[in-house]
């Protein structure tokens, strides 16, 4: 949310208050009020758009601990696949899942989850051959429960992202709509009430004033 959008919706709010002050005024003018109705909806929308924005945070180094994480519960059971492959002569498997920390915490984060999942695939369909080489159920229940965390902290963000936009996008749609109705419909309507009190409010309310 931009400053300008900011102090109109700061207006906004003032603006539905003075009308929440002055019911008897507002209701003896029904076109006024249904309009107020209207304005007090948008204003709630905006307000949420704008609580939902707020509160959009992306996520910092909680990512790279569970990149760490996910190496961690990878490596052990890939090697221990390669070394299960090489004993029965498989070098081409064994080579496939020679793999090292080095190569699950650099690169593509989405590497590091193929890699994961290749792996988990892999020792799953042969669980209890794998425990002879290291792998006992317990690593391959651990690299499962790594591989969900990691692959949740990619599609979080996507997903944060996705909805921040939109909240953004209804903050664009919303203030423009309320500021139109506000001019085209309410402001006409409140020239009934000029050198009033109940004027004098709305028209202060109605000034924007920057945060």
């Amino acid at each position: 949310m931009n400053a300008y959008q900011n102090a109109k919706l700061k207006s906004y709010r003032a603006t539905v208050g003075v009308f929440a002050r002055h019911p008897a005024e507002t209701a003896a003018v029904p076109a006024l009020e249904r309009a107020v109705v209207w304005v007090r909806e948008r204003v709630a929308e905006l307000e949420a758009a704008v609580e939902a924005q707020a509160g959009y945070a992306p996520q910092g180094s909680g990512k790279a601990a569970l990149r760490d994480d996910l190496a961690a519960a990878t490596v052990p059971v890939a090697q221990a696949i390669a070394a299960r492959a090489d004993e029965a002569g498989d070098p081409t498997t064994a080579d496939q899942f020679d793999v090292t920390p080095t190569d699950m915490r650099h690169g593509p984060e989405q590497d590091a989850l193929d890699r994961a999942s290749l792996t988990l695939d892999k020792a799953t369909a042969d669980a209890a051959a794998l425990a002879e080489y290291g792998a006992d159920q317990a690593a391959i229940d651990a690299l499962g429960a790594a591989r969900d965390a990691f692959a949740d902290s990619l599609s979080g963000p996507r997903d944060a992202v996705v909805e921040r936009r939109a909240h953004t996008e209804a903050i664009e749609r919303l203030v423009p709509q309320i500021e139109t109705r506000l001019k085209k419909r309410v402001d006409r309507m409140m020239t009934r009430y000029r050198d009033t009190a109940f004027g004098d409010e709305y028209r202060a309310a109605r000034t924007v004033v920057d945060a």
